[in-house]
């Protein structure tokens, strides 16, 4: 399953933490112009080892974004998931 990024901003108490807002649907995602810029935000967060947690209390580490072409020409990023998350990173939270 997919969970694309709508939003991501620095962490509040600890710059060096950043903090996730994911959404089912492509089309609600954060959008970029060019694939280049999907990629200087994908490159950014892959690799983070952002943990994710199910409802039942499953948790799954994120370690890789990918980005995607939408119909329009905008592009957005993505991670694979196992389940839909409740949660991911500090303070993290998911959006329909």
């Amino acid at each position: 399953m997919r969970a694309y990024l709508y939003w991501a901003t620095n962490n509040e108490n600890d710059p060096y933490k950043v903090d996730f807002l994911f959404t089912r649907k492509a089309e609600g995602a954060n959008r970029y112009e060019t694939e280049h810029d999907s990629e200087i935000d994908r490159n950014r967060f892959s690799g983070r080892d952002i943990e994710i947690e199910s409802e039942a209390g499953e948790s799954f580490h994120v370690q890789r974004f990918q980005s995607e072409k939408l119909n329009d020409g905008d592009w957005v990023i993505f991670c694979e998931v196992p389940f839909w998350p409740t949660s991911a990173g500090p303070k993290a939270k998911t959006a329909a």
